[in-house]
């Protein structure tokens, strides 16, 4: 995977950073949704088996989100190892495209206002999410597929 070209992204969603979280969000965006990965290490940061698109550069840098296209964007999801570095990214999300709806996830439960109030639209923290999806399974006896398919119904 070398640098994605970014020119000609439109409506495509912004990963800001990498995690374990990174192959999940792809492949979830994948086969709907264009997207960009926007990486400090750029592709030997990630261990994706597809070919993601993939821009080598700081997520938390007003140049490199312009390069990654943010004014021409969807959304951003700030996914990184720290809840700092999405910080850091949310702001610059913020700042440079006001109008952007901006996810972060939460590594620390104490972070998720922080990161509402560096300017993301909703923040989830994966360590609640999972909690909530275990004690339902354990106590419904259903299996994790099945209470994550009835978590995401909408009416």
């Amino acid at each position: 995977m070398e640098d994605a070209r970014t020119t000609d992204l439109t409506d495509h969603v912004l990963l800001l950073g990498t995690s374990e979280l990174t192959t999940i969000i792809a492949d979830e965006l994948e086969s709907t949704t264009p997207f960009l990965i926007v990486a400090n290490d750029g592709a030997q940061s990630i261990d994706l088996e597809s070919s993601a698109p993939v821009l080598t550069g700081d997520p938390g840098s007003r140049e490199t989100l312009e390069r990654a296209g943010i004014h021409d964007a969807a959304a951003a999801i700030a996914a990184a190892e720290s809840d700092a570095r999405d910080a850091m990214s949310v702001l610059t999300a913020r700042k440079t495209n006001p109008s952007i709806r901006i996810a972060a996830a939460a590594s620390n439960d104490e972070n998720v206002a922080k990161l509402e109030r560096a300017g993301a639209d909703v923040v989830i923290s994966p360590n609640t999410l999972g909690g909530h999806l275990l004690v339902k399974s354990a106590l419904t006896g259903a299996s994790a597929e099945a209470v994550m398919d009835g978590f995401l119904e909408t009416d």
